[in-house]
């Protein structure tokens, strides 16, 4: 399996991404990320309405969980969308320029199926052990379609609807931030060789005319052969990593503004209606808001070691054209490229800073709710 084929095969499956062929399979799966796109919508409207009909405060963070989480989904749909075959188009350009190994496509496939698992538990919890009772029947979420529920047909139907927006809405939150960080683990590997194979190139040469006093123009031709290919991989990948970033920040603004109103509110909402899925569904978007910030962190690092590597390999006994070309790869590396969320990096950083304003918030919701629930009782 090639590198990023279980994350373009996921995403076709949910539509995201079209088929490379075109003709007619190509015309049905247009079709049928359509029906998809607007099942979200339906998602989306029904949670909206269910938001401007609340009339309390603890019923709008009682909604606000479900809402938020279809919200989010949409807004990262359809930026993905709109990107899609630029980024399907680099992810080619990555596969052909760059090195590529069946580790790194093992770790990828390995990555992305445990993820997908892991993070549709609270989903299934919710549906498997449903606590809200509208109609005098239990159901996992809130939901606004007119239904006779007495009758366990349409109650059924209900139920499938709530099945399969669960699903695809969790499942289009995830793939899209995975594939982020795939890319993210990706370009890390890619500045790793980068370093290695120009540190290797430089001190191999040397070590070889260490000993060697005649003047071999042979071992100089194609060490500037190899050395020179090696700054042109840096330079692409300097370029990918930026593309990458563009098609992506606004997606990463999305997930740190969930991450920001959302946690708070799904803990709270967990705490007062005894619904576990809710805490761990917060758990698990802060830990795919960890690993992201960590995957950023090692690219900034990674794409930084690039050039002090090169400082340290004596590259001023070579000569004056080698020497210019270190300079270049060393003036790149001062400054360390990664992902950003349009205002600034992500790191650890954004990730502390997240962590303690959803503690403020989770405080405040307690305290405000606490005695509005107390008043009214």
């Amino acid at each position: 399996m090639a590198i990023f084929d279980i994350n373009i095969l996921l995403l076709k499956c949910l539509g995201l991404v079209r088929l490379e062929k075109k003709g007619a399979l190509r015309t049905w799966h247009l079709i049928y990320f359509s029906i998809l796109y607007i099942f979200l919508v339906i998602c989306l409207v029904d949670s909206l309405i269910l938001w401007f009909q609340s009339k309390s405060l603890t019923d709008i963070v009682g909604i606000f969980p479900v809402t938020y989480i279809v919200l989010i989904s949409w807004i990262k749909t359809t930026l993905f969308v709109s990107a899609n075959d630029k980024i399907c188009k680099d992810i080619e350009f990555a596969r052909t320029t760059f090195k590529n190994d069946k580790k790194i496509a093992d770790f990828f496939k390995n990555f992305v199926t445990v993820c997908s698992i892991v993070y549709v538990i609270p989903a299934i919890w919710s549906l498997c052990n449903p606590k809200l009772k509208m109609h005098g029947r239990l159901l996992p979420y809130h939901t606004t379609m007119p239904a006779n529920y007495s009758d366990d047909r349409q109650y059924h139907l209900v139920y499938g609807y709530l099945i399969c927006g669960a699903f695809y809405v969790v499942y289009t939150d995830l793939e899209i931030d995975i594939l982020i960080i795939s890319l993210g683990i990706y370009c890390c590997y890619q500045f790793r060789a980068i370093r290695q194979d120009l540190t290797y190139t430089l001190n191999d040469y040397r070590c070889k005319n260490r000993w060697d006093d005649r003047k071999n123009t042979y071992d100089l031709k194609s060490f500037k052969i190899r050395f020179h290919e090696h700054i042109r991989f840096h330079q692409e990948l300097l370029r990918f990593v930026t593309r990458i970033d563009e098609y992506f920040k606004m997606i990463m603004l999305t997930e740190v503004v969930c991450c920001l109103l959302l946690c708070a509110a799904t803990v709270f909402h967990a705490q007062k209606f005894s619904n576990n899925a809710y805490l761990i569904h917060a758990i698990a978007v802060m830990a795919k808001l960890f690993v992201a910030s960590f995957v950023c962190e090692m690219l900034s690092h990674q794409s930084e070691q690039v050039g002090n590597s090169i400082y340290l390999a004596n590259w001023v006994e070579y000569s004056s054209d080698i020497r210019k070309d270190v300079a270049i790869i060393i003036s790149r590396g001062q400054k360390p490229v990664t992902f950003t969320y349009q205002f600034d990096q992500m790191g650890f950083k954004i990730f502390l800073l997240i962590l303690k304003a959803s503690t403020s918030y989770y405080m405040l919701l307690r305290q405000t709710l606490g005695e509005e629930l107390v008043s009214v009782s």
